[in-house]
């Protein structure tokens, strides 16, 4: 993938200088997603793997010295758990009860509420806001303890008419694990490029 990434960027700067020209930019023009494939090439903001699991390490390591240091404080960290934000100024929130599912764009709110009540733990929001990583636990049919399940959902967004609010809807789910009630993990975190994850216990 890294080979075609040189002659992408030079076709965007001839791009952006021939619209410069024409007093007319297209790349305002192009839909969110086709921009965020593009931005997928750009080397800017990569992160190399061994990058990735210190950045992740040390974040994991201050949320740890915060719930030690405010361990007094009941809300504390399901708050700190069930929240998320990225680089984009996103964040997302989400209820431990399955109730709601709520992402915040700016001054937009876009909600969804068709989750299944589980035990939600931990949550993590992709770069570019289109996926959010779940780590929860739920009875499944037949299974006398909770089910730990790791997913991603691809999510998207929807203006409704007249409304402040808008509407958020799940596009694809998958499942990246299924394991017993005995695993845990207490962070996950998406890398810069939005093509990793990372779940630490």
């Amino acid at each position: 993938m890294k080979k075609y990434r040189a002659p992408l960027a030079l076709f965007l700067c001839v791009f952006c200088h021939a619209t410069a020209m024409e007093k007319v930019c297209y790349l305002n023009r192009m839909p969110r997603d086709i921009l965020d494939y593009i931005a997928i090439f750009l080397t800017c903001d990569d992160e190399t793997e061994e990058q990735f699991i210190a950045r992740t390490f040390a974040e994991k390591q201050k949320k740890d010295d915060y719930y030690y240091e405010n361990a007094h404080h009941e809300v504390c960290m399901p708050n700190l758990c069930l929240a998320a934000k990225n680089k984009k100024k996103q964040r997302i929130s989400l209820k431990e009860d399955g109730a709601r599912l709520a992402l915040f764009d700016g001054s937009k709110v876009y909600e969804y509420k068709g989750l299944a009540k589980s035990g939600y733990e931990c949550c993590a929001l992709s770069p570019s806001g289109t996926m959010i990583a779940i780590f929860h636990r739920q009875f499944l049919p037949g299974e006398k303890y909770k089910t730990a399940i790791l997913e991603i959902l691809k999510m998207g967004t929807e203006d409704i008419p007249e409304q402040e609010n808008g509407n958020l809807i799940v596009e694809k789910r998958r499942k990246l694990l299924r394991r017993n009630y005995k695993t845990s993990f207490n962070d996950i975190a998406f890398n810069k490029q939005g093509q990793h994850l990372i779940a630490w216990n």
